[in-house]
């Protein structure tokens, strides 16, 4: 077989290895892999275009250029195949050796290894502990090393210029020491080297070693010598006396027409390293002086590097056209190199792309496919049908068919394409859905028809988007489009299981239209269709006229021809009206919805009477009128009356609706309805969990969406896909006969406009003059100016909205707030600038203009309206450029951080997880319990507190049922399972991970679940840095929160309560950590908020308080510094001109005192400028915790009093202003997302408390304020703070572990230290789940934990134990594991550590395989790293697989990974049983030939 094998030279299948090893090759390896030295520079001769003997392209060592055929020509075709040409030497094969024979150089003179020197640390610095400059003088010949110093005073490793060395022989002698210069003198260092007693040195010193920094240079060392010794490299192979040569093939040289070549830049590179290679030999022969010859290796090294990487060491080498030129360094690196353009990106045949174009009749499973492009892709397929039905007789027959196109071709064509799926993909590519199959429809033209359902899957819009189209192949590929990838099983999003199949912009207004209910017209309307019939029911009285355009106007019954003619024009339209017959018949029918009034006055306004008589009395007064609600027993009858027009699709209606009950029999139910929704009500799925009441109502997009989650959960795929189809049909044809328009009129500016920029005009006047009379400061104005004019634009924004969306009877509902309020097209955000007041603009900085644009677009902007409104949009449109590369990057990174978390087991078995709750911001649950457990499974057993049984068992999925059961029983926190806490080894388990939100079912074991995430999480940032641009840089921020109101009725109860009654008889809060709960009647909590310092409490203890009261208030704009009891204020270290100045403003001539930045000036540094309390006598007072009065001020603060006035109790000392506040958007968000997977440290980072303890101030320190916290127990720990930031505590308050000591965002790395793992998770998923609901989309939590979970895999070890860990050592998780198992096993101490937070980025770099982080970034320092310490790559995560051209072991890759495993275990199983049975061998008979050798 393996003989066989040779003849085609294939390697019996990929999975002939499980892992991949890089090391060091060392020069034996290298000559050992060579097929011949290089000797020439030449390459191929100009004349007779063959390749030159000994050059770069030497046939005889790389082999033949054509198949089977010698340099010469001697020796031809197959028969002498392995012959070598005694002629010219070239073996007769295969042309395609010439891609993987190599050859090799030898170096005249040894060269370091640029990789091993410069990639830092550098590898060969670290190995002689020498500085990287130090190397490169010796390399590159300008100092001497002392190698051996012998008897002399020298040193080893000691550095000596020419004339040191000159002294030192003339001193000692030639024979009494060995200095050495170039890379031989290193290799001799490197050569010396025993490893095994270095690293017994290394320990001794480890032991003895006190500074921290020698330490760490040990730690480096040690690792370095233990990777060499276990990977069995030697150190001086890092120096090179061989260079290999690639193959041929690999680095071409092409003939273009006109006699010139192109070529690979490698070329030029070798031909540099072989001439000086060869005149440095010749040199060395001719026993050149010392000089000479040494510039010559100086510049093969040189050489050498280039080869190597080019332009790492000096000014890289440039080609003809001053290009520099690509080294093999290059060919890796980078978006272009090896890894990432070939490995990891390769095109595709069988393909095609095209413009696509909206396809509504399709069904959800189908895409058109144009003709001409189904026979191109199909073609082979075709040619085969058409030979197997004889239709022609050859191949060549059958593509002449095809070209010309006959008809049996296009029958052919069909048959082929049945039930064979194909995929469309549409670029950008940012999660899964981006690719979904179709099943293709033949279609004429040349676009692609596109469903519409599947376009927010794709992102796609048909303005001029083009889509690829994919034909899977073989049998395993079209079972997995159909099974996986078919967009009708694609319903859900992965990212928050909400369908995603959801109708948009033309469907939902459709289905708006016809859900809308406007009960004007009494009743249905009577067909009157002659004279006798009109002059009968006006005798009788039984008919009431209407005008249903003019709904008001009395209709004149006297002319009855006009009215005969206005009756059959439905310009007015009859009723009948129904006398009741008796009171108790008149309640029954109101009550039972029979019957109804209508408002005579006031036609549209219901009529609603608490008392039947009120009602008896109203219809004899003729102020209203009775009439029969029509009754329709099924659809064929609505049809009819529609189609008659005696009813509209929104009159108020009663019909039948038919449904099943939970057995599953069919059951009627009379339902209160309009036409419109009956028509819907006929496409829902019979379900008792789908009521009728689901669309009994107006529905917008996300009702719609609602209702398909609602029938996919009950009802399964089939339907809902059946249902949407039907939904979408539904809608398009009714949203076309709705008639909405889009009209100027249609934008009402409400009459209170003026109003309203009235009075905030004055309020902006005042704001002035305050700020004039120096009452607040120039950024409080700001503030409040602001502030004023966003309330003024939402209010004006509320009173447009009112105007448009109010009913006039008669007239039709606005078209544009239908739209908008839908959710078809456009926002409030744009219906307010096109018809409110367009607002703030934000300036590209992000701050915002104080002016306003008063104008909206309807009445148009002003010059200087307009000049400023640019300003926005501008900046929106590069934003939008610049933010989709950062997304991508960032997508990027986190693929690549998760792709090795899969699914890897049913359960770990684990009881550890996260405690959940909901998510309260300003008093409002953002993220209900809810939503934030359903999907999860419960990590201890959910009991209901009330009754004590068990609602959810530990290990099981919460869903939808349990969900309501805890809402129910009121538990506010739950403690479920995360992939955070999960305890596999490799990758995590389906437990611990919970729903497959695409799915909606359980996890399957091999599912990707890091990659999913990873999507989940980039697919929106790209959307988001998209979304500025359509608003148009209007300024989007609210107010800042200034007070808490009560979200409903309930008890207050006040935490940590510490308030001073100031002299305005107000309660000031003086705690930093004061919080106010909201108890409901069970007294359970139901809401809590943070109240700051320095607010004004409005409500006591236990005090009941109703929904809307205001609970506490303050200046969101400052932060005040105020005393805690009445005294003499006493500035201290407060001196003018060195720590505090009188800050007159220009425009108001108002001096008020700012504290300033004291330690820049040279008396300044031991000042602590404060603000001391001291009685009548001039004596400090103390607080009530036994401290002095004294508060500290920060830069900048305004300070409120004059130095000796007296204060009272809770009164302000000084004011700290805030920043101004910038617009919030996610261009701010995709940032601090980034942030927060990088783990960086933010700009103004808050430092937090270790530990429980009283805070003091201790003596300051340089330029930094030292704050001690004091425990209960044990010592005090200092932080240092910089002088000019806010401390936001005092002396003597206590603080909590974990709270921050001063303004900012804490660092994650300080939350993971103090608080731990769940605190920090809690705090990652917060954060980034706030800047992704700041723009309204969801993302399921346990995305961002995935990713934690891979930011978490290090250890950083504390104490080694007996195990082989160092200190410090940052290893795996997995690796710690099994290094202390051992450690328990051999009855040792085990290793402990602590968990290390690692940036995305940094844990990418550092995951187990070495391929795939060379595939991400920084490739040459990677592979460095790897070949030093002999890495293995056990290929085990998705990019790696990839990568070596495997299937993925995830999904059915995994499947097939698993089936092969265990084959393979039963082989070996068999083997050793065949082993074990097989008798002595018996002797082999004559003439039969012998085994053949194993294959290798």
């Amino acid at each position: 077989m393996n003989e066989l094998m040779k003849i085609f030279g294939q390697v019996s299948g990929t999975q002939s290895f499980d892992q991949i090893r890089i090391s060091i090759a060392s020069p034996e390896r290298i000559r050992s892999w060579s097929y011949g030295e290089i000797k020439k520079p030449e390459t191929i001769n100009y004349r007779t275009f063959k390749p030159e003997r000994d050059g770069l392209f030497c046939a005889r060592i790389f082999g033949p250029i054509k198949d089977y055929e010698c340099l010469c020509g001697k020796y031809k075709r197959m028969k002498y195949r392995g012959i070598i040409c005694e002629k010219c030497g070239v073996e007769v094969t295969l042309a395609k050796v010439r891609r993987e024979r190599m050859g090799h150089i030898e170096l005249a003179s040894p060269v370091a290894h640029i990789w091993f020197l410069k990639s830092l640390p550098s590898r060969i610095g670290l190995l002689c502990d020498m500085t990287l400059k130090d190397l490169e003088r010796i390399l590159y010949f300008e100092n001497y090393v002392v190698v051996e110093p012998g008897l002399t005073p020298l040193k080893i490793r000691e550095l000596l210029t020419e004339e040191q060395y000159m002294r030192a022989v003339d001193e000692y002698g030639e024979d009494a020491f060995t200095a050495k210069i170039g890379a031989e003198a290193i290799r001799d260092m490197l050569t010396v080297i025993d490893l095994e007693t270095e690293k017994a040195q290394l320990k001794v010193d480890l032991k003895e070693t006190t500074s921290e920094a020698k330490r760490k240079k040990l730690v480096k060392r040690m690792k370095l010598v233990e990777a060499f010794m276990e990977s069995g490299s030697r150190p001086e192979w890092m120096i090179l006396e061989v260079i290999p040569v690639i193959p041929p093939e690999l680095r071409p040289l092409v003939p273009l027409d006109g006699g010139r070549f192109a070529t690979s830049d490698l070329n030029d590179l070798y031909r540099r390293v072989i001439n000086r290679n060869n005149r440095l030999k010749r040199l060395i022969e001719l026993r050149a002086p010392e000089i000479i010859v040494r510039n010559e290796k100086r510049m093969l090294q040189e050489a050498v590097d280039a080869l190597f990487d080019n332009g790492r060491r000096g000014r890289a080498i440039t080609g003809a056209n001053k290009r520099p030129l690509k080294s093999l360094s290059d060919m890796l690196k980078g978006k272009q190199g090896r890894f990432r353009q070939n490995l990891l990106g390769k095109r595709v045949d069988y393909s095609g792309r095209s413009v696509i174009v909206v396809g509504p009749e399709l069904k959800l499973h189908q895409c058109g496919l144009p003709k001409k492009m189904a026979l191109e892709l199909f073609k082979p397929f075709v040619y085969s049908k058409l030979e197997l039905y004889g239709m022609a007789t050859t191949i060549k027959a059958a593509k002449r068919m095809v070209e010309k196109e006959r008809p049996e071709v296009w029958d052919i064509l069909e048959e082929v394409i049945r039930e064979h799926p194909v995929m469309l993909n549409r670029a950008p590519t940012l999660h899964r859905l981006g690719i979904q199959a179709f099943e293709p429809v033949l279609i004429e033209g040349k676009a692609i028809q596109l469903h519409p359902l599947v376009c927010t899957a794709f992102n796609a819009d048909f303005d001029g988007d083009q889509m690829a189209v994919h034909v899977p192949l073989s049998l395993e590929a079209q079972l997995e489009a159909r099974v996986l990838m078919m967009s009708t099983n694609n319903i859900l999003s992965p990212a928050n299981g909400k369908p995603i199949i959801v109708p948009s912009q033309d469907i939902v207004l459709g289905i708006y239209y016809i859900t809308m209910e406007r009960d004007e017209v009494p009743g249905q309307v009577l067909k009157i269709r002659s004279m006798d019939e009109l002059k009968g029911a006006i005798a009788n009285n039984a008919i009431l006229f209407y005008c249903p355009t003019d709904p008001n106007t009395k209709i004149d019954t006297k002319d009855l021809d006009t009215l005969l003619d206005r009756l059959a024009s439905r310009n007015v339209t009859a009723h009948r009206r129904v006398n009741p017959s008796s009171k108790d018949a008149l309640e029954a029918g109101l009550k039972g919805g029979h019957l109804r009034l209508f408002n005579v006055e006031k036609p549209g306004v219901p009529l609603v009477f608490a008392d039947v008589n009120d009602a008896e009395k109203a219809i004899k007064d003729g102020k209203a009128i009775l009439f029969k609600v029509p009754v329709f027993v099924n659809m064929a009858e609505i049809e009819e009356a529609l189609t008659e027009k005696t009813i509209t699709l929104h009159t108020k209606i009663r019909a039948r609706f038919d449904t099943v009950d939970s057995e599953g029999t069919p059951v009627t139910q009379i339902v209160d309805t309009t036409p419109g929704r009956m028509m819907l009500s006929v496409i829902l799925p019979k379900n008792k969990n789908v009521p009728f009441s689901l669309i009994n109502r107006l529905l917008t997009k996300k009702e719609i969406q609602n209702v398909i989650d609602v029938v996919y959960r009950h009802c399964g795929q089939k339907e809902t896909v059946i249902f949407a189809d039907r939904v979408m049909g539904l809608g398009y044809s009714n949203a076309f006969k709705a008639g909405i328009s889009f009209g100027k009129d249609d934008l009402v500016i409400p009459p209170e406009k003026e109003t309203l920029v009235g009075e905030t005009e004055e309020k902006a006047k005042e704001y002035e003059q305050q700020y004039q009379d120096g009452l607040i400061t120039q950024g409080e104005k700001y503030n409040k100016v602001v502030d004023a004019w966003s309330k003024c634009t939402d209010d004006v924004a509320d009173a447009m909205m009112k105007q448009i969306s109010s009913l006039v009877p008669g007239k039709q509902i606005n078209s544009i707030y239908m739209m908008a309020h839908s959710g078809a097209r456009g926002s409030a955000a744009q219906m307010k600038q096109l018809a409110g007041m367009r607002g703030l603009m934000a300036k590209p900085s992000g701050e915002i203009i104080e002016t306003p644009i008063i104008s909206n677009f309807k009445e148009g902007l002003t010059v200087l309206e307009y000049f400023n409104s640019t300003h926005g949009a501008r900046k929106g449109l590069a934003d939008t450029a610049l933010k989709t590369a950062n997304s991508g990057y960032l997508t990027r990174r986190l693929v690549d951080v998760a792709q090795d978390a899969i699914i890897c087991e049913e359960d770990c078995g684990t009881t550890n997880g996260l405690t959940v709750s909901p998510v309260i911001e300003g008093g409002e649950v953002i993220a209900s319990l809810a939503e934030r457990i359903l999907g999860r499974s419960a990590a201890r057993d959910i009991v209901n507190p009330l009754t004590g049984e068990v609602i959810v068992k530990a290990a099981q999925m919460i869903q939808e049922t349990e969900v309501e059961l805890i809402d129910a029983a009121g538990i506010e926190t739950v403690v479920i399972r995360s992939v955070l806490t999960c305890d596999s080894e490799e990758g995590v388990c389906g437990s611990c991970y919970g729903r497959d939100l695409a799915r909606g079912t359980r996890v399957n074991v091999g599912e990707a679940v890091g990659v999913i995430a990873a999507q989940s999480i980039g697919e929106p940032g790209t959307q988001l840095t998209m979304r500025t641009f359509h608003i148009g840089g209007a300024a989007q921020r609210g107010a800042e929160q200034s007070s808490i109101e009560a979200t409903f009725d309930g008890t207050v109860q006040v935490i940590n309560r510490n308030v001073v009654v100031n002299s305005s008889g107000a309660s000031i809060v003086m705690s930093r950590n004061c919080e106010v709960a909201l108890l409901d009647i069970n007294n359970r909590e139901r809401a809590r908020h943070r109240v700051p310092y320095g607010a004004k409490l409005l409500v006591d203890e236990a005090q009941k308080v109703t929904k809307g009261t205001k609970l506490a208030e303050w200046d969101p704009y400052t932060l005040p510094i105020i005393t805690e009891r009445a005294g003499v204020a006493h500035y201290v270290d407060l001196t003018e001109g060195l720590s505090m100045r009188e800050v007159v403003d220009e425009a108001t001539g108002i001096a008020s005192k700012v504290v300033v930045d004291w330690k820049q000036q040279p008396r300044g540094a031991d000042l602590r400028p404060r603000v001391t309390l001291r009685d009548e006598k001039g004596e400090e007072l103390l607080l009530a915790n036994g401290l002095e009065a004294r508060y500290f001020m920060s830069v900048d603060a305004i300070l409120s009093v004059e130095n000796n006035t007296k204060v009272n109790a809770g009164d302000v000392l000084a004011r700290i202003p805030r920043e101004s506040s910038k617009t919030r958007d996610i261009t701010g968000g995709l940032p601090r997302v980034a942030e927060l997977f990088e783990a960086r440290k933010p700009k103004d980072h808050a430092i937090i408390s270790d530990c429980d303890g009283r805070v003091e101030f201790g003596k300051d320190y340089k330029s930094k304020r030292r704050i001690l916290v004091v425990p209960e127990e044990g010592d005090a720990i200092e932080y240092l703070i910089p002088k000019g930031k806010h401390i936001s505590v005092q002396e003597g308050d206590y603080v909590r572990r974990g709270d921050p000591l001063m303004d900012g965002n804490p660092v994650p790395h300080d939350i993971l230290k103090v608080l731990g793992v769940e605190a920090l998770a809690q705090y990652l998923i917060n954060e980034i789940q706030e800047v992704y609901r700041l723009q309204g989309v969801k993302i399921n939590d346990k995305h961002i934990e995935v990713i934690v979970r891979q930011m978490l895999q290090k250890v950083e070890i504390t104490d080694p134990g007996d195990t082989t860990l160092l200190v410090g050592e940052q290893v795996d998780r997995v690796e710690f594991d099994i290094e202390n198992s051992k450690a328990i096993r051999e009855q040792g101490r085990p290793a402990s550590g602590t968990p290390v937070l690692q940036g995305i980025t940094k844990a990418s770099l550092q995951t187990h395989s070495f391929i795939s982080a060379a595939s991400f970034q920084e490739t040459t320092r990677v592979l460095t790293e790897a070949a030093v310490s002999g890495k293995v790559d056990s290929l085990q995560g998705l990019k790696e697989n990839v990568i070596v051209g495997r299937l993925i072991p995830a999904g059915t890759g995994a499947v097939m990974n698993r089936l092969r495993a265990i084959a393979a275990k039963r082989d070996k199983d068999m083997q050793v049983e065949g082993e074990s049975e097989v008798p002595a061998i018996p002797p082999v008979a004559e003439g039969s030939a012998p085994e053949a050798p194993p294959a290798e």
